[in-house]
């Protein structure tokens, strides 16, 4: 899990489904590395979370993952956040 910085809006747009990438394309945009468990996390992202999974819950729609922290990598926490709220992308602070 990343936690994206307002920068990062455009990338959150690609993996929202805006713009019509789907699937890997996605990952064309960004500078993403591997943690412990070999998924990518975005380097530049105020905190990434690199989880194994451990469980699974249906939520209406949704599907709930609890995982539990294998690895953490951390650049520049003090940018603010991008969070989305209301339909909107806003910074956090």
């Amino acid at each position: 899990m990343n936690v994206t910085a307002h920068e990062h809006r455009p990338l959150a747009e690609h993996f929202a489904g805006r713009g019509g990438l789907r699937g890997a394309e996605r990952f064309a945009h960004g500078a993403w590395r591997r943690l412990v468990t070999g998924a990518p996390v975005l380097e530049d992202a105020i905190a990434a979370f690199d989880c194994r999974v451990m469980e699974t819950m249906e939520w209406g729609t949704h599907t709930v993952f609890i995982g539990a922290v294998a690895a953490t990598h951390a650049a520049d926490p003090a940018r603010p956040a991008l969070v989305y709220r209301a339909g909107a992308f806003h910074a956090a602070g």
